[in-house]
Formats: structure tokens, C-alpha cells, sequence
């Protein structure tokens, strides 16, 4: 079977092509599974920056919410104030008018 050194050559060639091309397999093997798991992680990624993007979007939509609650009340803020300044105004007066004909009944 083996004569000759060409032979012994032919039959290391042929070994090592066949190695080299398990070698190939392999390795393409690797790389579609490194792939796929990368594609796999970057599909996560994406719908966790989805997932944020929608949290900031409504938070976002909150805070202009209460940005317009708070102005509008602060436009109220004033005249409240005022409304409150003169009813404790008209309490005190109230109760000095009631200290008053106190004294004057308890003089007379």
C-alpha cells in the first residue's frame, strides 16, 4: 500500500486537508454561535432602551403635567393669599369688637 514516499506524502496531505477542513468547520461553528448569541443580546438591549425610552417619555409627560397644574395655580396664588389676608383681617377685627363691648359691660 505504501510503496513509495510519495505515497507516505500524498497520505499526510490528505490527512492534513482533513484536519484543516475540521478545523474550518469548527471554527465557522463558533462564529455563527458567537453571532447568534450576539444578536440574541443586542435584541435584549434594544427592548431594554425601548423599555427606558417609554419610562422617560411618561415621566417626562408627568412632570408637564404637573409643570401646567402649577402654574395655573400659581396664577391663584395672589388673589388666595389676598382672600385669606382679609379674612383673618375681618376675624380679628370681629373678636377686638367683641373684646371691646366686653370691657365696656364689665366697666358699666
Amino acid at each position: 500500500m505504501i510503496d513509495t514516499s510519495s505515497d507516505i506524502l500524498n497520505l499526510v496531505l490528505a490527512v492534513s486537508i482533513a484536519a484543516f477542513t475540521a478545523f474550518l468547520c469548527w471554527l465557522l461553528f463558533v462564529i455563527t454561535s458567537t453571532i447568534k448569541r450576539t444578536l440574541k443580546i443586542l435584541d435584549e438591549i434594544s427592548a431594554l432602551v425601548e423599555s427606558i425610552k417609554n419610562k422617560v417619555e411618561r415621566a417626562e409627560k408627568l412632570f408637564t403635567a404637573v409643570e401646567e397644574k402649577l402654574k395655573s395655580v400659581s396664577s391663584f396664588l395672589p388673589l388666595l393669599l389676598t382672600g385669606i389676608n382679609k379674612i383673618i383681617d375681618f376675624v380679628k377685627t370681629k373678636n377686638e369688637q367683641k373684646r371691646t363691648r366686653k370691657n365696656s359691660k364689665s366697666n358699666a
